[in-house]
């Protein structure tokens, strides 16, 4: 199984899909900027829950592909270099996201007729600056243009542990369901105590949503699938029956569109809703990953593009939602109307493409480049 090359064809293509609708969701969801009325007026209410699942089918997807990495480099070297694991993510992940920082709190302020959204400016910079974004967020320190950063934030202390575990783990197996039954019980005994013994206590509330929002599980259980993949290869999975696999990629895009978490409560498993879509979103890998023919599909020039930006669009996306908002209220005064907001979507989404185009050819790619010097196992991660 050990190769010099990974690359898992149809991931770009459902990455980027992921990136966009959390694109669409949050240029709904921060509507009011253009001055369109803040109460429910569009179809696109009942998809607000759509940039959650993203995350957490980025985290699933975060954890499958760099495990699946570690793995390949620890049977091929037979061990792993947390060194250069880290310089290769600190080359991946800081220089866009501490431009968005600076961006956020240097240029912003100076921006003719724009406010800033700075609340408690020392804090924002500790939290922000040491990618403890989540807490930032959980403490309500975020700002529009960094809300997205609380998972970066997560991401990055993810990728803190796991090389270091994966490096002495001599059963990868045992490591993941470890490290999600420890965080779900953590999670539990804090839900357990925040809701009945310190009900009033905003000390254990912000402990708890820190925990909660922190979802390492749902990393690790992309891991396991990784883990299967790596150990058995695809022959088990390319004998599932066609029938069922296209039956379940349907259900889990309808499972995506209807949110179920209502349901979840009414049988007591809403604490669980993270972690069941994280399970659905790793099959769904799986699936793509064995089935060559639905793969290629999902493999073409267009989404090959948008893959390799997603990361310039999840994290550029809000630049582009306030600096556009501010320009249609200052200078053209949209009327709030259905027709005119799905304007207003199209050119985010266009404005958000091209500017993570330039981001990734004229910024990312050079430290990209720097990159490769550390890398042992070749991909496009």
């Amino acid at each position: 199984m050990a190769s010099n090359k990974v690359h898992f064809k149809g991931f770009n293509a459902m990455r980027a899909v992921a990136a966009l609708a959390v694109v669409v969701v949050h240029t709904f969801e921060f509507r009011h900027l253009i001055g369109f009325p803040k109460e429910e007026m569009f179809l696109f209410t009942n998809l607000e829950h759509l940039s959650f699942l993203a995350v957490v089918f980025f985290f699933a997807l975060s954890g499958f592909l760099i495990t699946y990495l570690l793995l390949v480099e620890k049977e091929k070297y037979n061990t792993v270099a947390v060194k250069q694991f880290y310089l290769r993510r600190v080359l991946r992940i800081w220089p866009l996201y501490y431009f968005l920082l600076v961006f956020t709190f240097v240029i912003i302020p100076f921006i003719p007729g724009m406010v800033p959204e700075q609340k408690n400016l020392p804090l924002q910079l500790l939290l922000y600056g040491t990618f403890f974004a989540n807490l930032a967020y959980i403490l309500g320190l975020f700002t529009s243009t960094i809300a997205v950063t609380w998972s970066v934030a997560v991401e990055e202390q993810f990728y803190l542990i796991w090389p270091l575990l994966s490096k002495f783990t001599t059963n990868f197996y045992r490591m993941a369901v470890s490290v999600i039954f420890f965080y779900i019980g953590i999670k539990f005994s804090l839900f357990a105590t925040e809701r009945f013994i310190f009900p009033k206590s905003y000390f254990w509330e912000i402990l708890f949503q820190f925990v909660e929002i922190t979802k390492i599980d749902c990393m690790a259980i992309g891991a396991l699938g990784a883990i299967y993949l790596y150990k058995n290869g695809t022959e088990r999975l390319k004998r599932i029956n066609k029938v069922f696999v296209i039956s379940f990629l349907i259900f889990a895009l309808l499972i995506c569109i209807l949110d179920i978490r209502t349901l979840l409560n009414k049988v007591y498993l809403g604490q669980l809703y993270n972690e069941i879509y994280a399970v659905i979103f790793t099959i769904v890998l799986l699936l793509i990953s064995s089935r060559e023919r639905l793969a290629n599909l999902l493999e073409n020039k267009v989404t090959i593009f948008l893959g390799n930006i997603s990361y310039g669009i999840y994290m550029l996306h809000m630049i582009v939602v306030v600096l556009l908002a501010h320009l249609v209220k200052e200078y053209i005064h949209l009327q709030a109307s259905f027709m005119n907001f799905v304007l207003f979507e199209m050119a985010v989404c266009i404005v958000t493409i091209f500017v993570s185009w330039l981001s990734y050819e004229y910024f990312e790619k050079k430290f990209l480049a720097l990159k490769k010097r550390f890398t042992k196992i070749q991909s496009g991660y």
